[in-house]
């Protein structure tokens, strides 16, 4: 159920994702593109779209190492670190809380690393400060300009800290992302290579008012393609539904759903028989009770106390499973990798506690 609960709720991280609209390349027949050229998001920054209050764009995650400068001066290694480059619009449209450090210093610095809270933790420790920390790359990457050594050597300074984004958003899938990067001088928004290859997603928040749907018909009536793609139309949907979780999510939300719900009927039936079984023996006391002047509430209280302390004990028992067993709940496919959160199961099964209390207390009415 947390899987099923894990994948409806995608894109809700986002404070606007109701408003933001993933703008596609389509082809003949409908079916989207994978991403988008970063030329499609110079190129409706320079039309009038009224739907549209702000562009942003941003490139795939990539797994890259750096050097990071520690506490002591010395530089260690880190190897594949998901990285995604952004540009300046990005926290206006996906709104990421920041921590520490400053944006508007990141949007005026060249090569800004903005990094993950958890990925911070786990770099420079709980009490650790990465505000003003260098990042070196180690490897010239696909998009570098040709001047970069192979061995990389490009300089990039910590600027800020924000919160995690979980993994149930369309940004990079079911994976993590640990930085964020700025102004990135090997990145794919400058490198001539933008023009030719689908390696970025191009979104826009909608102003108050204006649906995707509008924005959708007004991009048909220009009919408007990419240079590299002349074939394919420039369209807009539902953020989200123009990714790769869109097609995936579905079969394993059907699939974990299907489980969860018929793991959760079993034990149900478990419990509540074991309970009649537990009730039927006290019959002859709570009719005793009954014959002696024992009110409907006092008689009321004798069953649900003694259900509920078991549930509450069964209850405690999978918390403390839950908090023993946390650092092992990862699961990693060939698509994707899902980590776990303690917090939010825990939250899930408080749900489930409660609502298992209100089916007991009308049983025991």
């Amino acid at each position: 159920m947390y899987c099923s609960r894990f994948f409806l709720s995608i894109d809700q991280c986002f404070e606007n994702h109701d408003h933001i609209a993933d703008i596609v390349l389509k082809s003949s027949n409908g079916e989207f593109f994978s991403g988008t050229p970063a030329t499609v998001f110079e190129q409706l920054q320079d039309i009038p779209l009224n739907e549209v209050d702000i562009l942003t764009h941003i490139a795939n995650a990539d797994p890259r190492p750096y050097n990071i400068e520690m506490k002591d001066g010395k530089e260690y290694p880190f190897t594949e670190m998901s990285t995604i480059e952004i540009d300046s619009c990005f926290r206006q449209v996906f709104t990421p809380k920041i921590i520490a450090g400053s944006w508007d210093v990141a949007v005026h610095t060249p090569n800004a690393i903005i990094m993950m809270e958890s990925t911070a933790h786990k770099v420079f420790g709980e009490n650790g400060d990465p505000i003003g920390k260098r990042m070196v790359l180690t490897k010239k990457l696909m998009s570098s300009p040709d001047a970069t050594p192979n061995s990389g050597g490009t300089v990039y300074t910590i600027q800020a800290i924000i919160k995690d984004i979980p993994q149930n958003n369309s940004l990079n899938f079911c994976n993590r992302i640990d930085l964020l990067v700025l102004n990135d001088s090997e990145g794919l928004f400058q490198s001539e290579s933008r023009k030719f290859t689908t390696g970025c997603s191009t979104f826009a928040l909608l102003h108050k008012g204006k649906s995707v749907q509008q924005l959708e018909d007004h991009l048909r009536e220009l009919n408007l393609s990419s240079d590299a793609f002349p074939d394919n139309t420039i369209g807009a949907t539902a953020l989200g539904k123009g990714a790769y979780s869109a097609t995936f999510s579905p079969y394993f939300i059907s699939v974990t759903t299907a489980l969860g719900i018929l793991i959760l009927l079993i034990g149900l039936l478990n419990f509540f028989h074991f309970l009649t079984g537990s009730f039927l023996n006290r019959s002859r006391e709570y009719s005793l009770r009954k014959v002696l002047g024992s009110s409907n509430h006092q008689l009321l209280s004798q069953l649900f106390i003694q259900s509920a302390l078991i549930i509450l004990l069964a209850f405690l028992i999978t918390f403390c499973l839950i908090e023993l067993l946390a650092p092992f709940f990862h699961l990693t496919l060939v698509v994707f990798t899902l980590e776990i959160d303690k917090t939010s199961l825990m939250k899930q099964c408080s749900e489930y506690l409660i609502l298992i209390f209100l089916l007991n207390l009308l049983i025991c009415t």
